[in-house]
């Protein structure tokens, strides 16, 4: 498992832009353990505005949300949260409000 985390680590926010390479990243939110993905939480925490902005991005996002643990998806949330007006602004993709709607209430 760690050869292959540690392989992914270094270009997560490039695999999340890529229109294959966010299909491996969502791949591993689902079959991966909560903390063998941690590096992509970690990823999504620092690089939020430009991945939620990003058409690929924004679904990574939202499946980041949808297999956190409480408390990977409290710092998540809070982390978009913190960018909500240039998201609220952003064109395109819709950032990935339902989902943070969800959480904060």
């Amino acid at each position: 498992m760690a050869l292959v985390t540690d392989a992914l680590r270094g270009g997560v926010v490039s695999l999340i832009r890529d229109l294959n390479g966010n299909h491996v990243i969502q791949r591993c939110l689902q079959r991966l353990g909560p903390e063998d993905s941690q590096f992509v939480y970690d990823a999504a925490a620092a690089h939020t505005l430009e991945i939620a902005t990003h058409r690929h991005g924004c679904c990574v996002l939202q499946r980041c949300i949808d297999f956190a643990t409480p408390p990977q998806k409290r710092r998540l949330v809070e982390t978009i949260a913190q960018h909500a007006l240039p998201l609220s602004q952003a064109r395109r993709p819709a950032p990935p409000r339902e989902h943070i709607y969800i959480y904060i209430y």
